[in-house]
């Protein structure tokens, strides 16, 4: 049965004033670049004045310390068990924060749905504290992965030019749509070769979502496809000020930001219309 979206975040305590923004950001399959994008965005974001919060999603397969070339032994088990608070689990990197979680730990496998409530509270806990809030939810469509994808009061869907990463945006785009009720979603193109392409594979995946689905599409950009050497592929993608990743991101962080504001304003707009039919 579908469900609509504001029946999901008032469920969740969604409508809070907290001023936070928590964004989902997933693919539909792995090696699109969600993670490195995610990082990076979360770098502009912070580079804006915005205090932003990167969490790990993926909390058995967790590569966030290897993108960001950090050696750290997670506590995020030790959280789940009582032995130490949240702020503990809690890193700062550059000008924002992480909150990683593990990787192949089995005690945290066994208990994946345990897991999935906990990061919902633990989301609740931490909006008060900041402007954006990143969820790096895990590739590919399952059960647990999409209730996070549609957690967020923003969700962007990371793509390329593969057939079979346009085929599973799609397919992700649809649960959300049909689902959840969410009408409204951002996609980033990444790895394009040149202007071009990414117009064909956005009008290839918007065509599709207009015939078939009750959503709109919000592109944010495109990433152009680069060829740094692999030992400092992480590095050049999420850090570096001085290359064509940088001044693309530029242009996402600003859509972006434009998004959400309008978002906000709205939203401010539907809550007074809500007070105002109340109160006749």
């Amino acid at each position: 049965m579908k469900k609509n979206v504001s029946d999901w975040l008032i469920q969740f305590n969604r409508k809070k004033n907290h001023g936070c923004t928590t964004v989902s950001i997933c693919s539909g399959k792995g090696g699109v670049g969600k993670t490195s994008i995610c990082l990076r965005m979360a770098r502009e974001l912070a580079e804006s004045g915005y205090k932003t919060l990167v969490v790990d999603c993926d909390y058995n397969l967790s590569n966030i310390s290897l993108k960001l070339g950090l050696n750290f032994q997670s506590k995020f088990s030790s959280y789940l068990e009582n032995q130490i608070s949240l702020s503990d689990c809690l890193l700062r990197v550059e000008n924002f924060w992480i909150l990683p979680t593990c990787n192949g730990d089995w005690s945290i496998f066994d208990q994946h749905k345990r897991v999935n409530t906990e990061l919902i509270k633990i989301l609740d806990i931490l909006e008060a504290e900041y402007d954006f809030i990143l969820l790096d939810c895990p590739a590919g469509i399952h059960k647990e992965n999409v209730n996070l994808f549609a957690y967020g009061q923003q969700q962007i869907v990371v793509l390329t030019p593969d057939r079979s990463s346009l085929a599973d945006a799609y397919s992700m785009i649809k649960i959300l749509n049909q689902r959840y009720g969410i009408s409204k979603i951002h996609i980033c193109i990444n790895q394009v070769q040149d202007s071009i392409q990414g117009k064909r594979v956005l009008h290839s995946i918007d065509s599709t979502v207009q015939r078939f689905l009750s959503c709109q599409l919000n592109l944010l950009g495109t990433l152009p496809k680069v060829n740094y050497r692999a030992e400092f592929f992480d590095l050049e993608f999420i850090f570096r000020e001085n290359n064509t990743i940088y001044n693309n991101f530029l242009k996402i962080r600003e859509n972006f930001i434009d998004a959400v504001n309008t978002f906000h304003l709205d939203f401010a707009r539907e809550v007074d219309c809500e007070k105002q039919f109340i109160n006749l």
